[in-house]
C-alpha cells in the first residue's frame, strides 16, 4: 500500500458537504436575449397599401407584405439610420397607423434551473459560460472519469448518463457515492442543465463514470493508480482527480501512469490542493493539468496550493453542487475548482476530436482573466474563462 491521500476541501473556509447550502448572491443577472433592430414593421391604415417608404432623406427599403386584416410592411433601414429617428418620422406619416421594430430575439442559452443564480461562478465576470453554451456543442459522446469518493447514481442530475465503474476499494463495480464528495464534483462537470431543477455543471451531455478510489477515509496510491489505468482503458476521455497527498516530491508510479493516459490522449485534471503552499502528488505530475483555485474577489485563494506545476485557476470558494439522497450543497477548496476545468476539456474535446491532450490543455491555459494574488504577486496562471474556448 502507498501513502494516504485524502480528497481536498478546506475545511476552515466552508462546511463540509453535508453541510448547509451557502446563500451566495448571484455574480450578475441573467444574461438578456440580445435584440436586433434594423428592420422595422409599419402597419397601413386601412385602404392604403404599403408602399416605399421615406423618413427625412432616409430611404427604406421594402422586403416582405403581410395581410393581418389591415396591410403590415416590413423595411430594411440603411446602416447608418437612427431607428428611433426613423420611427418617430414614419408615425407622422397621415397613412401610418403604427411602426415597431421588427426584434429578432436570439434566446441566451441561460439554462432554467432554479438554483442557477446562486452559482455565482458562473456569472458573466466569472467563468461566464453563456457564450460558450450558445454554441450548442454536443458532448454526449464524450465520457469524463471522477476519480473520487463515488458518484450517486439516483440523482436526477445525471438521469441516464452516469455509468457506475470499478471500485478500487473493493475490487468491485460498486462505485457508488459513500461520502458526497464524488457526487459534489461530478455535479460541477456535468449536472444537467436547462432540466428545471437545481444546479447546472460546466457539460451538461457528457458521459460521466464513477471510479471510487476513496471512501471517508481517503485512499491509497495503490487505489489511485488503478482508478487511473480503469479509466483510461475504459473510454475515459477526460479524468477528474480532486485529492491529494501530503507529498510534494515526484513520483515516477504517477509520472508512468500520466504518460500512459496521455499516450491514449486522456486530458487528466487535477486539483492542487488546499495546503496553502507547494503542489502535492498527484497534481505535480508533468503531463497533467493542475488547477488552483480563486474567490469571488478573482484572486488566488489563501488555502490554494501553488507554485509551477499550477498551469490554470477555476473559482473553488462557496460551491453549490450536487449531494447525495437527491440534494445539493456547498463546499470551498481546490476539488471543487478542478471539476470546472474537467467540464471545459470534455467540451473542448467534443469540438475537437482531432486534438492531442496537450494541446487541449494549452487551450485551456490560453482561455483565462488574469487572477491576482494575494500572496505571491509572481505567479503567473489565469482563471479559466469560459467564454474564450476555441
Amino acid at each position: 500500500m502507498g501513502k494516504r491521500f485524502h480528497w481536498t476541501f478546506a475545511v476552515v473556509l466552508a462546511g463540509t458537504v453535508a453541510g448547509c447550502l451557502a446563500k451566495v448572491p448571484a455574480a450578475a443577472p441573467f444574461p438578456a436575449a440580445p435584440a436586433v433592430a434594423r428592420n422595422l414593421m409599419v402597419g397601413f391604415k386601412a385602404g392604403s397599401p404599403p408602399k416605399l417608404l421615406q423618413a427625412g432623406r432616409t430611404a427604406l427599403t421594402q422586403t416582405k407584405t403581410l395581410f393581418m386584416g389591415d396591410p403590415v410592411g416590413f423595411y430594411q433601414l440603411p446602416t447608418a439610420a437612427s431607428v428611433r429617428a426613423v420611427e418617430t418620422a414614419l408615425r407622422l406619416q397621415p397613412d401610418v397607423s403604427w411602426v415597431q421594430p421588427d426584434s429578432v430575439q436570439r434566446p441566451s442559452a441561460w439554462p432554467n434551473d432554479p438554483d442557477l443564480w446562486l452559482q455565482w461562478a458562473l456569472g458573466a465576470t466569472y467563468l461566464d459560460p453563456d457564450p460558450l453554451w450558445q454554441r450548442n456543442i454536443d458532448a454526449s459522446h464524450v465520457r469524463v472519469a471522477v476519480l473520487d469518493t463515488g458518484v450517486d447514481p439516483y440523482h436526477p442530475e445525471f438521469a441516464g448518463r452516469l455509468l457506475l465503474g470499478l471500485n478500487a476499494l473493493t475490487g468491485r463495480t460498486d462505485s457508488e457515492d459513500t461520502d458526497g464528495h464524488g457526487t459534489h464534483v461530478a455535479g460541477i462537470i456535468g449536472a444537467a442543465g436547462n432540466n428545471g431543477i437545481g444546479v447546472a455543471g460546466v457539460c451538461w451531455q457528457c458521459q460521466l463514470l464513477s471510479v471510487k478510489v476513496l471512501d471517508k477515509q481517503g485512499g491509497d496510491d495503490e487505489e489511485a493508480l488503478e482508478g487511473i489505468v480503469y479509466a483510461v482503458n475504459n473510454g475515459a476521455q477526460v479524468i477528474n482527480m480532486s485529492f491529494n497527498s501530503e507529498a510534494t516530491s515526484l513520483s515516477s508510479a504517477y509520472q508512468r501512469a500520466i504518460a500512459y493516459a496521455v499516450s491514449r490522449n486522456v486530458v487528466v485534471v487535477a486539483a492542487a490542493g488546499n495546503d496553502g503552499g507547494a503542489v502535492t502528488q498527484p497534481a505535480n505530475t508533468p503531463g497533467l493539468l493542475a488547477v488552483a483555485a480563486t474567490t469571488q474577489a478573482n484572486t488566488l485563494a489563501v488555502y490554494s496550493n501553488r507554485g509551477p506545476q499550477v498551469g490554470i485557476a477555476a473559482p473553488g470558494d462557496a460551491i453549490l453542487s450536487t449531494l447525495p439522497d437527491d440534494e445539493y450543497g456547498s463546499d470551498t477548496g481546490t476539488s471543487m475548482a478542478a471539476p470546472f476545468v474537467s467540464g471545459a476539456a470534455a467540451i473542448l474535446r467534443a469540438e475537437h476530436p482531432s486534438w492531442t491532450a496537450p494541446r487541449i490543455i494549452d487551450a485551456l491555459e490560453s482561455a483565462t482573466d488574469p487572477v491576482v494574488s494575494l500572496s505571491d504577486p509572481t505567479l503567473r496562471i489565469g482563471r479559466l474563462d469560459l467564454s474564450k474556448l476555441p
